[in-house]
């Protein structure tokens, strides 16, 4: 489970591409996402966008899978041309379509306050555009703006009616029992189509103790029924299945830690 060597060193500025096969099988590249990169199947991924000059290539751990785009701030020309580039993998955010970007906004330390809200109200401004509700970021633009996503470090259990799917101990998430993990809220909003009650859903993020690997949290957590205990803002731990909020919980949140 380990990333390539280039991938490992710590920079200023870091994406997440992320994707999971509902069937625990890996799942193709997104043809639609290449396309709006300006890119086709046969190219190196990230050869476009001059990233870190490293192939884009999967990571594989057993079901799920990771697209891990790393860069250096002196790499770009300017940090407006650092900004464009997130910008450019922002538009190629789909809410009908898998992989989804995750951005974790406390992650690029080199960017200003300044800077960090323009790349807020871009994806703020892309996603009115595809007719989201403009009440999710009056509640979550504060928080993320200000503080960042990071919520906080916290273990990792099984719950007992762990699945047989993954008993197995060689499985991968299985290697994610009593590990620390720090916890990113993600901006993304989504509905889900199980069970029909659902409506508004904040998926988080998590990255493995003292590694870059980052699992989209609301999936690891969905089959296995994991556990993470100590979350300040649920009253006992909980699994995927309760993992929502409703707009005005979001809201109370927001006014909290403003």
């Amino acid at each position: 489970m380990e990333l390539p060597a280039a991938w490992q060193e710590k920079t200023h500025f870091e994406m997440v591409l992320s994707w999971v096969s509902s069937t625990h099988q890996p799942r193709p590249k997104s043809k639609g996402l290449l396309q709006a990169l300006g890119l086709d199947e046969d190219t190196e991924v990230l050869q476009d966008l001059d990233l870190d000059g490293a192939r884009g290539r999967e990571v594989s751990a057993g079901w799920y899978h990771h697209f891990k785009v790393n860069r250096m701030m002196d790499n770009y020309p300017s940090r407006d041309a650092a900004l464009e580039a997130a910008f450019r993998l922002i538009k190629s955010w789909s809410m009908n379509e898998t992989p989804f970007l995750s951005l974790p906004l406390e992650a690029p330390l080199w960017l200003s306050k300044g800077e960090r809200r323009k790349l807020i109200e871009h994806l703020r401004n892309h996603l009115q555009e595809k007719e989201m509700e403009e009440p999710a970021w009056e509640a979550l633009a504060p928080i993320n703006a200000e503080y960042g996503l990071h919520v906080g470090v916290y273990q990792i259990t099984f719950a007992e009616e762990f699945t047989t799917t993954f008993a197995d101990a060689s499985n991968p998430i299985r290697s994610l029992e009593g590990k620390q993990v720090e916890l990113y809220r993600v901006l993304k909003v989504v509905e889900q189509p199980e069970p029909q009650d659902w409506k508004e859903v904040v998926t988080g993020v998590l990255r493995l103790e003292g590694t870059d690997i980052w699992i989209e949290q609301t999936r690891v957590l969905a089959d296995p029924k994991v556990k993470v205990t100590g979350i300040p803002f649920e009253e006992a731990t909980w699994t995927a299945g309760d993992y929502h909020y409703s707009l005005s919980k979001l809201r109370s949140e927001a006014e909290e830690i403003a």
